[in-house]
C-alpha cells in the first residue's frame, strides 16, 4: 500500500518537474523572441539615419560641388570661397559618418550594453557637432553674401549689395531650422532605442 502511494507521489513529482521545465523553456523562448523582435525594431528605426548619411555621401556632396562651381561661373564667386565651401561640406559629411556609426545589422549582433553606450556617444557627438558648426555656418553665410557683392558677374554686378545680405538673412534661418529638425529627430531616434534597451534589461533582470 505504501509502495503504491510512493510510486504515485514520485510520478506526480516527475510530472511537476516536466511542467516546470517546459514552463522555463517557454519563458526562455518568449524572452529570446522579445529580444530579437525589439532589436529588429530598433534596427529598422535607425535605418533612416544610415540612409541619410549615404545620401549625403553619394548625392549631396556631388550636387553641392557642381552647384557652387556653377554659381562661380554664372553669378560670380571667388575660388577661395568655392574651395572652402566644398571642403567644409566634405568634412561635415565625414563627421556625420563617424558619428552615426550604428547600422541596422549592429542592433542584431552587439550586446545591449555596447548598443546603449554607442547611442549615448552618438548623442553627445551630435551636440558637440551642432555647437561647433552653427557659428561656422553663420560666418560662412556672411562670407557668401560679401563674396557675391564683390565678385558678381554680368547683370548681378548691377544689383545693390544689400540685396545679397537680405537673401542670406532669409535663407539662413531656414537652413538652421532644417538642421535643427534633423538633429532633434536623430536624438529622438537614439533616445527611443535607449529606452527600449532599458526595458529589455529590466525584463531580463526580472526573468533572471
Amino acid at each position: 500500500m505504501n509502495t503504491c502511494k510512493d510510486n504515485s507521489t514520485d510520478l506526480e513529482l516527475e510530472e511537476m518537474k516536466r511542467e516546470m521545465q517546459q514552463l522555463r523553456q517557454n519563458l526562455q523562448s518568449q524572452q529570446v523572441f522579445s529580444d530579437k523582435t525589439m532589436r529588429n525594431v530598433m534596427g529598422q528605426r535607425q535605418k533612416w539615419i544610415s540612409n541619410l548619411v549615404k545620401a549625403e555621401i553619394y548625392l549631396v556632396i556631388p550636387v553641392v560641388i557642381l552647384m557652387y562651381i556653377g554659381i562661380k561661373f554664372l553669378i560670380g564667386l571667388s575660388w577661395p570661397f568655392v574651395i572652402v565651401t566644398c571642403l567644409f561640406c566634405i568634412a561635415d559629411v565625414i563627421w556625420d559618418k563617424q558619428i552615426n556609426r550604428l547600422s541596422s545589422a549592429d542592433f542584431a549582433t552587439m550586446s545591449l550594453m555596447e548598443l546603449k553606450e554607442q547611442l549615448h556617444i552618438q548623442q553627445r557627438s551630435r551636440r558637440r557637432q551642432i555647437l561647433i558648426e552653427t557659428p561656422l555656418v553663420i560666418l560662412w553665410t556672411g562670407w557668401f553674401a560679401y563674396d557675391l557683392t564683390t565678385n558678381a558677374l554680368g547683370i548681378f554686378r548691377e544689383m545693390p549689395g544689400w540685396i545679397w545680405y537680405v537673401v542670406m538673412a532669409v535663407l539662413l534661418p531656414i537652413a538652421l531650422a532644417v538642421a535643427a529638425a534633423l538633429y532633434k529627430k536623430m536624438q529622438a531616434t537614439d533616445s527611443a532605442s535607449i529606452k527600449d534597451i532599458d526595458m529589455l534589461d529590466k525584463e531580463n533582470s526580472h526573468d533572471a
